[in-house]
């Protein structure tokens, strides 16, 4: 069994390099905006607690990325009770090379 770094994979705990943060924020933020429309009165509160967080402007504002760091498992839930499979897929990127 090899314990060679496959260097065609991001790893955090190694580098930094070649991880696109904003490019996976972006594409989960994005997945959550497609969920506006629904009639998901639960995912309607989340994306309206995630926009209220993102506009703040007193107190200290978190970052998208720690935003959606704190609020992981709402939002996997929120993706696996649509059966979101794409969703899912870019929230389990975001958390294994970001978080």
């Amino acid at each position: 069994m090899s314990t060679a770094h496959d260097p065609a994979v991001a790893d955090r705990y190694i580098s930094f390099k070649g991880i696109d943060y904003d490019g996976n924020v972006a594409r989960v933020l994005a997945h959550l905006d497609r969920r506006r429309t629904g009639s998901d009165a639960q995912a309607a509160r989340l994306i309206d607690y995630i926009d209220r967080q993102r506009a703040s402007t007193q107190g200290a504002r978190r970052d998208d990325l720690l935003l959606l760091h704190s609020l992981v498992n709402p939002i996997r839930e929120l993706f696996e009770r649509h059966a979101d499979t794409l969703a899912l897929d870019d929230l389990d990127r975001l958390e294994r090379e970001c978080f």
